[in-house]
């Protein structure tokens, strides 16, 4: 017995048998739970090795789907020979087994049968080979899909297709042939095997090209509606290649080229040398310079510190006596730990070694910001590993610097980049933090980007636990310090003769110099470099701005005391030192501005019964004015001060 159920291009295929007893098994069918048509009998004896055949037919959409049969009038005499039964003993959507067995029955009830997929776009890659053909399909399912097979210039690609994708659900599938098509043009078949047709738009199965590209190119008029069986042909052309991304060598360290060419009669090919030794064996261009595409090289290595040279060795020029007819290779860039090496293409018109760009590898960096009594060191380096470790430096939570900092010094050599944070910082506890931006690993121990505090230290003191290891990304409190309250302002009182009274770095002194030509002195040397004392210092003047704030002279005698102001713009750094000096200005304004600074300069002003001096000097390794005052020193009483008053 056949029997049909429902309407619509899918089909679920059922076989049933029955054990009869007083009648015969009558049954329901379900998809997801919704009945389709009406009761069934069954006729088939399983007996005699019979079965029905049930047809459910549906337009079910894309997804799973429930197949349910319901037994309705089970019944038992008290023997085996006296016992109504439903078996089904198969089933199957579109051509696919559901079941492997069979299941039967034996009480009235629902039973789920099996599970089926139906419109599942198909996503696959056939062959191998630098050239691609993507041909997006569909299809009008109806009692089955579509099948159909693949040629490119008359050879068969895989075996025969089975189409997933459902075309009355916007649906397609993804099938990139891949192969080394070369030039010229070509031609790719579609041949549809097993058309179907029941007399209605509903009952028809329909295969379709929706589209097809070449390596990333839409292939113009490509789209094919194949209604009956036979095949169709697409012809398109070799279009160029997608550019290539090659890596060669090994190690931590990368420079990266990108590679054009002009092809004629062939690829351009060429090998790359680091410090004239080749990496890796002979590469071959891919991208065209024409359609402004570029290979990427990647050239691996644990380069030494100190100067490299990168080398191109163009291998196999050649020319056809025009300038369409001509091989040429382009180094279009290159760049070593994300730095350019160049702004200019390298063009490779004969064959022949051209050394293309050079770089430097593992320099120690010193960098340093601010200005203060207070200067935190950090010292840093790195594992690096296809670039630099990058790293924002924090302290109280607040960045010191605009902009992440990217580390230089390798930690395999021993060395590091020194920072100087140089600031007021307020009394009491403060926190530095480093975090690690961009961690990489590749594998293994020599394929690891690592950051390390080597140590940190304030004022010359180093700080206690203030190295640490970051491995991965994230944030790590690699110090703590305290700030003293600052000192108290100091009496300095000087004898009955000749004295010379120095000030101290708290604002505030006041100098009493008593008899005698005194000398007056301003600016407190500061060391800079805390591991290595000598190697780095600074004088800072210890008086600030306003009452309270300023030094004061009581008892300035014009003509025998001086004041001396020769040490307070100093600053030394191993070879390089700064001895400055202020240039006295009288009453006049200062002259430099922040957009246009002047040299140093030293002013005074005369109000209530006192003279102000003011200096206009900012920096920390040079000075210069801004138009700013910097720091005052009051005298008691007013002067007409000139040059002689001071020691400049």
């Amino acid at each position: 017995m056949n029997q049909r159920l429902g309407s619509g291009p899918d089909e679920v295929l059922l076989a049933i048998s029955q054990d009869a007893y007083r009648g015969d098994a009558r049954y329901t069918v379900s998809i997801d739970g919704r009945q389709v048509g009406d009761v069934l009998p069954a006729g088939a004896l399983r007996s005699l090795g019979e079965t029905d055949t049930v047809t459910v037919a549906g337009n079910f959409g894309p997804g799973v789907h429930e197949v349910a049969v319901t037994f309705l009038n089970d019944a038992w005499g008290g023997s085996a020979g006296a016992d109504r039964n439903l078996h089904v003993e198969g089933a199957s959507f579109e051509g696919r087994p559901l079941l492997d067995d069979s299941v039967t029955l034996y009480t009235a009830g629902t039973r789920v049968i099996g599970t089926f997929r139906d419109a599942v776009p198909v996503t696959r890659t056939i062959g191998t080979g630098p050239d691609a053909i993507l041909l997006r399909m569909s299809q009008d399912d109806w009692r089955g899909d579509a099948r159909y097979t693949l040629s490119v210039d008359g050879v068969r690609v895989d075996g025969i297709l089975t189409a997933g994708a459902e075309r009355q659900f916007g649906q397609q599938d993804s099938i990139t042939v891949r192969g080394d098509f070369g030039p010229g043009p070509h031609r790719l078949t579609v041949e549809f095997l097993n058309d179907a047709w029941s007399g209605s738009a509903g009952a028809d199965r329909n295969l379709y090209v929706e589209g097809v590209s070449y390596n990333g190119v839409e292939v113009p008029g490509a789209a094919l509606a194949l209604y009956t069986d036979g095949a169709q042909d697409i012809a398109f052309g070799a279009g160029p290649r997608p550019p290539q991304q090659v890596t060669i060598g090994s190690g931590p360290d990368a420079v990266v080229l990108r590679i054009s060419q002009d092809a004629f009669e062939g690829d351009a090919r060429y090998t790359v040398s680091i410090d004239g030794v080749q990496v890796g064996g002979v590469l071959t261009a891919g991208a065209l310079r024409s359609l402004g595409q570029a290979d990427t090289v990647t050239v691996l290595g644990d380069f030494a510190p100190g100067a490299h040279r990168v080398t191109v060795d163009f291998l196999n020029d050649a020319w056809g006596g025009g300038p369409e007819a001509d091989r040429n290779l382009y180094v279009e860039g290159a760049s070593f730990e994300g730095q350019s090496l160049f702004d200019t293409p390298r063009a490779l018109f004969t064959s022949g070694p051209q050394e293309v760009a050079s770089f430097s590898e593992a320099l120690s960096t010193g960098r340093g910001i601010g200005l203060g009594a207070s200067t935190l060191l950090l010292r840093i380096s790195q594992d690096d590993w296809l670039g630099n470790a990058e790293y924002v430096v924090r302290v109280d939570g607040v960045p010191v610097f605009d902009a992440p900092l990217s580390a230089s010094s390798e930690r395999r050599d021993g060395s590091y980049d020194t920072i100087y944070i140089s600031r007021d910082f307020a009394p009491g506890e403060h926190s530095v933090t480093v975090e690690f931006l961009n961690d990489a690993w590749g594998g293994s121990a020599d394929a690891d980007r690592n950051l390390y505090v080597e140590g940190a230290a304030l004022n010359g003191e180093a700080l206690p636990g203030s190295s640490a290891e970051l491995f991965a990304n994230g944030v790590r409190q690699v110090a703590t310090f305290t700030v003293p309250p600052p000192p108290a302002p100091v009496a300095l009182t000087g004898t009955g003769g000749p004295d010379r009274l120095q000030e101290t770095l708290a604002f505030g002194d006041v100098f009493t110099g008593n008899a005698g030509a005194d000398a007056f002195a301003f600016g407190v040397g500061v060391s800079l470099a805390p591991f290595s004392p000598s190697a780095a210092f600074q004088t800072r003047l210890g008086t600030g701005i306003g009452p309270g704030e300023r030094d004061v002279i009581l008892d300035f005698q014009q003509g025998e005391d001086v004041i001396d102001l020769s040490a307070a713009l100093r600053f030394g750094r191993r070879a390089f030192s700064v001895d400055d000096t202020f240039r006295f200005i009288g009453t006049a304004e200062f002259t430099g501005t922040a957009g246009a600074a002047g040299p140093p300069q030293l002013r005074y002003t005369v109000a209530d019964g006192r003279t102000i001096l003011q200096m206009d000097a900012a920096g920390t390794s040079s000075f210069s004015g801004d138009g700013t005052v910097d720091a005052e020193i009051e005298l008691a009483g007013t002067f007409a001060l000139r040059a002689a008053d001071f020691i400049l």
